[in-house]
């Protein structure tokens, strides 16, 4: 499964080195595709989880950790995981769209803003961008029918082999030439 570790994976990869890098990511991929085959052989067609905490869990919960309070701390445990993948999705999130509102408006106005690294309030910063997106994604998210996110995700496939073409590509530029400075398209 993915969690939250995936977004240092860049900084793994800078410290590791680009084969022990690739060997370290299908590794975790094995284990990640294990773990899958693993939760749908346990839950099947369950759908919440309930049955399958109930099944494996529950006479354990039940009698070792407080009755059905166990049980149910047992179903609220994971909920809680998951939010912490939620917050840190959200954060990357607002971190990503600031620069990319910043470009927007230096685009429109031929002007270049200053980029603020800290959330301050007294000029436009990524604290701005978090409070005007919650409400937005919270608007998306109670649609009735999510369908169109499904087909929108569908074209993700797309995407994920465009970053993968251009990380090959620049990795194969940066094997072909050593003398480069970082943070610039200018070669030595």
């Amino acid at each position: 499964m993915i969690g939250t570790a995936v977004v240092s994976l860049h900084r793994a990869f800078q410290q590791s080195g680009m084969l022990l890098g690739c060997f370290i990511t299908f590794a975790s991929f094995v284990v990640g595709l294990y773990t899958c085959i693993l939760i749908v052989k346990a839950t099947g067609t369950d759908a919440d989880y309930s049955v399958t905490a109930k099944k494996y869990y529950g006479n354990l919960c039940q009698t070792y950790a407080l009755g059905n309070f166990g049980f149910y701390a047992a179903l609220l445990c994971p909920a809680v995981l998951i939010l912490g993948a939620v917050v840190v999705y959200y954060v990357l999130l607002c971190q990503s769209l600031y620069p990319l509102l910043l470009a927007i408006y230096a685009l429109c106005s031929s002007t270049k803003p200053p980029e603020q690294q800290k959330p301050l309030w007294n000029t436009f910063s990524t604290a701005y961008v978090a409070l005007a997106l919650f409400p937005i994604l919270i608007w998306l998210c109670s649609k009735k029918d999510l369908s169109i996110f499904r087909r929108i995700g569908s074209f993700g496939i797309v995407f994920v082999v465009m970053i993968m073409l251009f990380i090959i590509g620049v990795g194969i530029l940066a094997m072909t030439n050593t003398t480069f400075e970082l943070g610039s398209y200018k070669t030595s």
